[in-house]
């Protein structure tokens, strides 16, 4: 059996990927810091733990396939989410965990127009800040070699009134899913549902095609 731990696991993702595991008879730990206050699958073994929790983390961690990181940046802090990230990363690696499949944000994908998404004028100052922290966090990734990890990078847009189509495309070179790559409409022809978002990390787990690479996937 396969033995993942997801971090974030009480968000709009994190339940879409602990739901989609038990049904693919994955063994789950759902971690996060509100996890037994939100009513996880009982099939799921739940654990309060935050990031910073290393003690926790590792203690979770031993002995699965997988650590799955899906929080997002804290609103108030957005500025601590590449530590956030690198905190995993060291609870991972002292736990002897051999891959992390992780997530964040479209804010430093590229467009087809040679931009970082989060330079185009879709952000306002008072949220660019927000968004120039995710982008800070491609670079924790890519600091990072031990564990092995994939980064996937999910569409401009994704919310949770999107449905699942039960498919998916991805990049490899770093650049926005679209279906229009002449468009600067960028929220408008790049898109996908929380529930194939899940679908495409899990498969990974089940089906390894990357190393040390950011996926962008859309529909």
């Amino acid at each position: 059996m396969t033995r993942i731990a997801v971090i974030g696991a009480s968000g709009n993702l994190g339940r879409a990927l602990v739901g989609q595991a038990l049904d693919r008879d994955m063994g789950v730990t759902a971690l996060s810091r509100t996890i037994t206050r939100s009513t996880p699958d009982a099939r799921a073994r739940a654990v309060d733990a935050s990031d910073d929790d290393h003690e926790t983390l590792v203690r979770e961690f031993a002995g699965v396939d997988a650590v799955v990181l899906v929080f997002p940046p804290s609103l108030q802090h957005p500025e601590d989410y590449p530590e956030q990230v690198r905190r995993v990363f060291g609870a991972a690696r002292d736990a002897g965990v051999p891959r992390l499949i992780g997530l964040v944000g479209s804010a430093g994908a590229l467009t087809a127009h040679g931009i970082h998404l989060v330079d185009t004028d879709y952000f306002q100052e008072t949220t660019r800040h927000f968004y120039q922290s995710v982008h800070a966090a491609w670079d924790v990734y890519r600091g990072e070699t031990r564990p092995d990890w994939v980064t996937f990078v999910p569409a401009a847009r994704m919310q949770v009134h999107l449905a699942d189509r039960g498919t998916y495309r991805t990049r490899t070179d770093e650049q926005l899913v679209t279906t229009d790559d002449s468009s600067w409409r960028f929220f408008d022809v790049s898109q996908i549902s929380y529930g194939d978002c899940a679908r495409a990390m899990l498969d990974e787990i089940d089906r390894p095609a990357h190393s040390r690479e950011f996926v962008t996937i859309g529909w």
